[in-house]
Parts: structure tokens; sequence; C-alpha cells
């Protein structure tokens, strides 16, 4: 594993990442001046340093869309408005920026957004509103939105995590959340309406892996601060229950699928003492120990 080494920047929350499809990897995240910051890091070269995204002053972690580069569209960032709490929108293309763009609503979260399926780069996108429950609105190709529509269902504590579509046999447009009378890990499917419990006591945002075998897993940190999983296989309707992979947390889990092979999953923690730590996951449920990841405390 590489070493972390520093990028610059003065910044505020959680850095989110695409890959730019022959170019490298870019970074993206709200500064001190909650301004929208980016940082290219080259296939083989020298990251540019971080540059503002111009336009708009923000009051949330970046949600960083990745694209397959058809058309030129490479990156659509997401992120809520400084002075109206709503939630706004910006694509990088090719050619540049187009612009940041406002979709309106109010978001009391951090939002989420992924890639629905079907033809076109269409985006769900979903926030905890003013009531603190779960609004939802499409984006779709051509500009158009479907506006703001409330689902119902339990008041939210925490952020709401979805996951994408584009992997055969995995249920596109499905969410994960954290009820706030009863803390229980619950979700919800766009195609398919209607609302379950996965039961837990959840004691941190969810964490959701899409695997390239088209199985479902959520991480969370449960009340003995430790890290568990959640898995539903490739084609089943159910999921596992709840697997205890042990550390002591003191922040959100973080995780990451890759496209093929082994390792299928990399979960990230903070452990008790703020440093990061690193978790493999293997095919076939197979998680190897924790190794840490930096040699200094994480904020």
């Amino acid at each position: 594993m590489l070493a972390l080494a520093d990028a610059g920047g003065s910044l505020q929350g959680d850095p989110q990442a695409a890959t730019i499809p022959d170019v490298g990897i870019r970074v993206f995240a709200r500064d001190t001046s909650n301004q929208v910051v980016t940082n290219l890091f080259p296939n083989g070269g020298v990251q540019t340093g971080f540059t503002v995204v111009p336009g708009l002053l923000v009051s949330s972690e970046i949600e960083v869309v990745q694209l397959s580069g058809a058309g030129g569209e490479l990156v659509r960032i997401f992120a809520r408005g400084l002075d109206d709490g709503a939630v706004h929108t910006n694509l990088l293309t090719t050619g540049g920026w187009s612009g940041w763009r406002n979709l309106g609503g109010f978001t009391t979260s951090e939002i989420s957004a992924a890639l629905t399926t079907g033809s076109g780069n269409t985006f769900r996108v979903v926030v905890r509103d003013a009531d603190n429950r779960v609004s939802t609105t499409v984006l779709s190709s051509d500009g158009s939105t479907t506006g703001w529509t409330g689902i119902g269902g339990p008041t939210v504590r925490g952020n709401i995590a979805l996951t994408g579509g584009n992997r055969p046999g995995v249920q596109p447009n499905e969410i994960f959340l954290q009820d706030a009378a009863t803390r229980a890990v619950m979700t919800y499917n766009f195609d398919q309406p209607g609302w379950r419990s996965l039961g837990g006591v959840a004691n941190s945002d969810i964490a959701v892996l899409t695997l390239f075998d088209g199985s479902v897993e959520i991480l969370v940190r449960g009340t003995t601060n430790q890290l568990y999983v959640n898995r539903r296989a490739p084609g089943a309707t159910n999921f596992i229950g709840y697997v205890n992979l042990r550390g002591i947390l003191t922040g959100n889990p973080g995780a990451g699928a890759a496209v093929t092979g082994d390792p299928a999953a990399y979960v990230y923690v903070r452990g008790d003492t703020q440093r990061l730590f690193n978790k493999l996951q293997r095919s076939h449920f197979d998680f190897e120990d924790y190794v840490a990841a930096s040699s200094i405390p994480t904020a």
C-alpha cells in the first residue's frame, strides 16, 4: 500500500474522488472558505494542486458521480448552497465546467446521487429534507427534473446512502438510512417501493458497496463502536444478518468496490488513535486484518 502524501489545500469535511478515463484521479472537496475545490492526480504525473470551481459557496461535502466520458461528460458534482440550502449541480466535460445549476429543494443532510439504469446520464438525487424525511428528484440527461418528492417513511438520523445501478444483478436506486426513532437500518427501493427494516442499532452513517459479482453490502458502526457488515448475495432478496468485523471506530466507515478481481473491496475507518486504517475484502466475503494506512492522526 502506498503511503499517504500531502495533497495540499486547507479543507473541511471529507473529500470525494472520481476516475477520469485515460487521465487520472480527480479529487473534490470544500475548502475553509466554503468554495468547491478540485485537484487532479494524472496517471504517471504530478498533482495539479487544488483549484476553485467558481460560482457557488457551499455548506456540504461534494457529492461526485463518475461518468464514462461518452459525449465528453466526465464528472457530475452536487453540493448544498451556503445561502439557500438548495441542491446545486455542475457538470465537468472535456471542454470544462458547464456552470452551476440550482435544482431547488432544501436539504438538512449531505447529498447522495447516483446514475440510474437506462440510457443516458440520468441521476437519482436523495436528501434529508426540512422534515427530516427522505426527498428525491431525478435529473435527466436533457436537463429536466421530476421536481422534489417526499417518500414518507421514518424520520432520518444522519445521512442517506444510495446505491447506483449499472451492474448486473444489483437492484438500482436503493437507499439505506438510520431510523431516528429506533436507530435501526432501513432500506427503500425506488423500483419496488416499500420500506424494509434490516434491524441492528446504528451508531454512524451507513456505507454501501455494490460488488462486481452483483452482491450488496452495508457497513455501519454499532453501539460497541465496532464495525459490522451485512450482505445480500447476488440474486437474493434478503440480507444474511450482521457480521462483526471488530476494530474500534471513531467515525463513519468508508468503502469502495473494485471493478473486478481481488481485492473485491476496500474499507477505511478511523481508529481510536485517530489514525486511518484499511481492511481489504477478498472474494467470497473474506476480510483481511486492519492495516494502518497512516502514521498521523486524521481529523
